[in-house]
C-alpha cells in the first residue's frame, strides 16, 4: 500500500491510514509542494492576474530555499524564476535585437483602458467589471498597468509590481522529450528562436539563476535597486530578497549606458513607474559582424596586425579578415589584435575568439559556409562569392582622426 500523505513533512515512512498528531510549527515549515510537478498547477489559481502572484510565490520559495539551503522548492518555481530573469534580460537586449533585424514590440495596458468596454456589450461590461475588481483588490497601484514585450507578434511577457517581469503561459515547458515542443504552445514552438547574446542559447530554454548570468545582465538589475532604492523595501522586495540570497551584495555597482523602450502606443516600457531600459551599448553583447571574408592568400604578416591561429593550418595558403564592427576599433589597439584575438578552423566552419584576459567569459562566434542560424555568420569567398578576382592596396598607413579624437570614416576603412 502507497503512503497515504498528501504533504510528506515529516518523513513517515507508513503506509495506510493510522493516527497521527497534527503537525506543529515546525513540520509545516518542511512542506513540500508535490503539486508543482505538473504545470497545469501554474494556472489553477482563478484571479485572472493569478499569473502575476504565481511568480510572486516562486521567488518566495526559491529564495527559502536559497537562504536556508534547502531544497523544498519545486523545480517548476526554479524554472519561473529563470524564465522571469531571462524576459528581463530580454527587455535588456532589446537593443541589440532591434539592430539585427529582429522585431521587439512594446505596449502599454492600463485599467483605465476597460472603460470603454463599460458601453460595449454585456459581455464587455462584465469583463471590465471583474478585471477592474479584481486589480484594485490585488494591487495598490491604481490605475494598474502593465507593460509588454512581444517578439515577431508573439507576447513574451508583462511588467510586475512583484517581481519586475512575468511571462506568457505559452512559454511553459511541455514536459515533452521532443526537441521540437519545448514549449505548452504550437505556435510558439514554431516561432519563437530569439538567442540570447550572452548566454548563445534561446531564450527559455534552461535554468539559469542570477548568479550564473553575465556581468552586464547583473550589474543591470543592480542598477535598477540602486536608482530606486524603495523597491528593496515595498513590493519589489520579494526580486530584492532573491538578488541578495543570489550574492547581489557582493557586486559592485558599476557605470552603464542605457536607452527606453518606447511603446507603440505612448511611454516607455516600465514596472509601477520604474522604467526598464535597453542597453544602448550594442558592443557589449555583440563585437562581431554577420559575415567573415575569406581571402585565398596569406596576409602579410610584417605589416598588418592579424589574430593567431588556434592549431595553425598546415601550408596555409588563405586568410580571413577580421569580423567586427568598425566601432569596436575605438575600444581595441590595432596592435593588441595578435593578442586578443584567435581565428579556430573547425572542419568547414571557422570560429572567431575574442579574449582580452578582462571577460568572464570569451566572445565567440562561428561562421559558416551555406545556411546558418541565428548564433552563427557566414563564410564569404570573394574569388567564387564574388565572381571576380582583385588585390586590395592600403597605403599610406595612416588613421585619420577628427578634431574630437573620433574615428573618420570617409578616410578609414579597415
Amino acid at each position: 500500500m502507497s503512503v497515504l500523505n498528501i504533504f510528506d513533512a515529516s518523513g513517515d515512512p507508513e503506509t495506510g491510514w493510522r493516527h497521527t498528531e497534527k503537525l506543529n510549527e515546525s513540520s509545516i515549515s518542511q512542506l513540500r509542494d508535490k503539486s508543482a510537478k505538473t504545470t497545469n498547477a501554474l494556472n489553477a489559481v482563478p484571479s485572472p492576474f493569478s499569473r502575476i502572484h504565481t511568480f510572486d510565490t516562486a521567488f518566495k520559495l526559491v529564495t527559502s530555499d536559497l537562504v536556508g539551503q534547502q531544497d523544498r522548492a519545486s523545480g517548476i518555481y526554479r524554472e519561473l524564476v529563470s524564465d522571469c530573469l531571462d524576459a528581463i534580460e530580454l527587455v535588456f537586449n532589446a537593443n541589440y535585437h532591434i539592430s539585427q533585424g529582429d522585431q521587439i514590440d512594446f505596449v502599454n495596458w492600463s485599467t483605465a483602458d476597460l472603460t470603454t468596454l463599460l458601453n460595449g456589450t454585456y459581455g464587455q461590461q462584465v469583463l471590465a467589471k471583474t478585471l477592474t475588481t479584481f486589480a484594485e483588490a490585488d494591487f495598490i497601484q491604481e490605475p494598474l498597468t502593465i507593460s509588454i514585450v512581444k517578439y515577431s507578434g508573439l507576447v513574451i511577457g508583462g511588467s510586475s509590481p512583484f517581481t519586475l517581469m512575468f511571462t506568457s503561459s505559452n512559454l511553459d515547458k511541455s514536459r515533452s522529450q521532443r526537441p521540437d515542443e519545448r514549449f505548452r504552445s504550437a505556435r510558439y514552438n514554431a516561432h519563437f528562436d530569439l538567442v540570447n547574446p550572452s548566454s548563445g542559447s534561446l531564450y527559455f530554454s534552461k535554468i539559469i539563476p542570477f548568479s550564473k548570468r553575465s556581468a552586464e545582465f547583473k550589474n543591470y538589475l543592480l542598477s535598477i535597486f540602486e536608482r530606486n532604492p524603495v523597491m528593496k523595501r515595498n513590493s519589489s522586495k520579494v526580486f530584492w530578497d532573491y538578488l541578495v540570497a543570489e550574492g547581489v551584495g557582493t557586486l559592485t555597482l558599476k557605470a552603464s549606458q542605457t536607452k527606453p523602450n518606447v511603446a507603440l502606443n505612448g511611454g516607455v516600457f516600465h514596472t509601477a513607474g520604474i522604467a526598464l531600459n535597453s542597453n544602448s551599448n550594442v558592443l557589449s553583447t555583440e563585437i562581431f559582424n554577420d559575415h567573415i571574408v575569406r581571402v585565398e592568400y596569406r596576409i602579410n604578416e610584417n605589416c598588418f596586425h592579424t589574430p593567431t591561429y588556434v592549431h595553425e593550418p598546415e601550408r596555409r595558403n588563405f586568410d580571413f579578415l577580421l569580423p567586427i564592427k568598425p566601432e569596436f576599433f575605438n575600444k581595441v589597439k590595432p596592435s593588441d589584435i595578435p593578442k586578443h584575438f584567435r581565428y579556430e578552423i573547425l572542419g568547414e566552419r571557422v570560429r572567431v575568439i575574442y579574449d582580452n584576459g578582462e571577460l568572464d567569459v570569451p566572445r565567440v562566434k562561428d561562421f559558416i559556409l551555406g545556411e546558418k542560424t541565428k548564433t552563427e555568420g557566414n563564410i564569404v569567398n570573394v574569388t567564387t562569392d564574388i565572381g571576380g578576382s582583385f588585390l586590395l592596396g592600403i597605403f599610406p598607413f595612416l588613421k585619420v582622426i577628427n578634431a574630437d579624437g573620433s574615428s573618420n570614416n570617409d578616410y578609414n576603412d579597415f
